[in-house]
């Protein structure tokens, strides 16, 4: 990966040919913005860009005759480790910020870089757009649809760093294709003047973008993030999708399995699986019954000759779930129950079994689904946060949230935690097969961005599937305040 650079959220792109300098040639077409670096922010961030502040200024000149307006551009890393995709997406954010400064003398003289949340998606396109077609124009890639692909691919990916539902150059594409079929593509050196009219571009193609399209991909990504979050490979995601009730979901669903090529999972290979995407209702029924095809597997197991093993080990399996929040068919402190109760009546024998069955369907709706996906998405939250989740974290989360049969479960296995050199080998399960997320590594004044809020796409509900969006304060008009002219 040696042509290849890191960008702030984690996606990786080629590097361009003939430009080797994005930083010097910034530097050399605006003098008068000043990058700084601040040490003192975060390691992980979730902000969506490294721009942490912007900042007018003016340097006096001779005597104080004369002063010369300067822009200062706070940053969480320094300017000349940014990818040059950043670089430009992190200049587009500057001229638009810079620009409102200077009409609004009034306004205070600092402004907070993008917010981590819905009201940032107008302005974050917009430098996406920007970057794009700067790069579109310097190189002979096919920069625009390599960049929607990676846009597409992240949304179904959980990763540490910004949240992908803010980025919705995937549902810009079309819109820019049609802008470019009109402009005969032709490699250009990308001066100041070249640079503005690619700000007035990515304006004018904004413009034409209504809210409610921000509004169905920032709906459809948080669902999305939820399930990978919880394990679901990418495969699943779309396939879930694929059978929302909402058509604007399935169409979504289609547009990235165009775009990067993958295939969704059909729907029975979907069966006891959660899915953000359906409402409260239907994933408690998903939930009860992948509870009973699970011990319908650990019957098929034959546990007369096996032994109470089979319902230990299975409960384990369940337990090194909670770690990623998948409690989607959770038993585990019934499976507990019934190995107890199957060992008290001799173990080898009809009615160990029978015991067994009855413990099971004593114990197995403890805890309503409700509170059982409340503690899945406070797991979700820390591991997006890079927290440490182990089992004393679990067991204060179970309390928190009030899952007494997650806190019974936990404290059983704490009773029978061994090293892990001599632990036994889990058994597999019936409840979703999916792909693990890889494991997570060991504010300034009013904000950049504003937009109205809106509810989220049709067809879903709950809290389990899309987070509606929190009424921001309002202190910008991104769409009119901050366009380029």
């Amino acid at each position: 990966m040696d042509d290849m650079i890191l960008n702030k959220d984690n996606t990786t792109a080629p590097s361009i040919p003939g430009i080797t300098d994005w930083n010097a040639l910034i530097m050399k077409s605006y003098p008068d913005i000043q990058w700084r670096f601040d040490m003192r922010a975060p390691a992980l961030s979730r902000l969506p860009t490294p721009v942490l502040g912007i900042r007018a200024m003016k340097k006096a000149g001779f005597m104080g005759l004369f002063s010369k307006d300067l822009t200062q551009v706070i940053l969480d890393q320094p300017l000349q480790q940014l990818e040059h995709a950043m670089i430009l997406h992190t200049l587009g954010l500057t001229l638009q910020a810079n620009k409102y400064l200077r009409k609004n003398p009034d306004a205070r003289q600092q402004i907070r870089g993008p917010k981590a949340d819905m009201s940032s998606m107008r302005i974050l396109l917009k430098s996406d757009v920007f970057a794009s077609l700067v790069l579109h124009h310097t190189s002979d890639q096919d920069v625009i649809a390599q960049r929607a692909k990676r846009r597409a691919e992240a949304i179904l990916t959980a990763r540490h760093g910004p949240d992908p539902s803010l980025f919705a150059l995937a549902m810009a594409s079309d819109t820019i294709a049609v802008t470019l079929d009109k402009d005969k593509k032709r490699v250009r050196h990308p001066d100041k003047l070249f640079l503005h009219e690619m700000m007035q571009r990515a304006n004018d193609i904004c413009n034409a973008i209504d809210q409610s399209v921000y509004n169905l991909w920032y709906g459809f990504g948080q669902a999305a993030q939820d399930m990978a979050w919880r394990g679901s490979s990418k495969r699943a995601i779309l396939g879930a999708a694929f059978l929302a009730e909402s058509p604007d979901i399935r169409n979504i669903a289609l547009m990235i399995s165009d775009i990067t090529n993958i295939a969704p999972y059909a729907a029975d290979r979907l069966t006891a699986h959660y899915s953000a995407f359906n409402d409260m209702d239907s994933n408690e029924k998903a939930h009860a019954y992948a509870i009973d095809r699970e011990f319908e597997w650990i019957l098929s197991q034959n546990p007369v000759e096996s032994g109470s093993d089979i319902f230990y080990k299975a409960a384990d399996r369940q337990i090194d779930g909670l770690y990623k929040g998948r409690v989607i068919g959770w038993c585990a402190d019934a499976l507990h129950h019934s190995a107890k109760a199957f060992d008290d009546n001799g173990g080898n024998n009809v009615d160990a079994l029978d015991a067994a069955k009855q413990a099971f369907e004593t114990h197995k709706r403890t805890d309503n689904w409700d509170k059982i996906n409340t503690f899945g998405e406070a797991v979700i939250e820390r591991n997006k946060d890079g927290k440490i989740v182990g089992l004393n974290e679990l067991q204060d989360l179970a309390i928190i949230s009030g899952v007494e049969g997650i806190k019974d479960a936990l404290d059983v296995k704490k009773l029978l935690q061994v090293e892990p050199s001599t632990a036994p080998t889990l058994a597999p399960v019936f409840s979703v097969p999916s792909a693990a997320p890889k494991t997570p590594a060991p504010s300034i004044a009013p904000t950049l961005t504003v937009a109205p809020v809106m509810k989220g796409p049709g067809g879903m509900s709950g809290r389990n599937s899309i987070k509606k969006a929190q009424e921001p304060i309002t202190h910008i008009d991104n769409k009119d305040e901050l366009s380029e002219e």
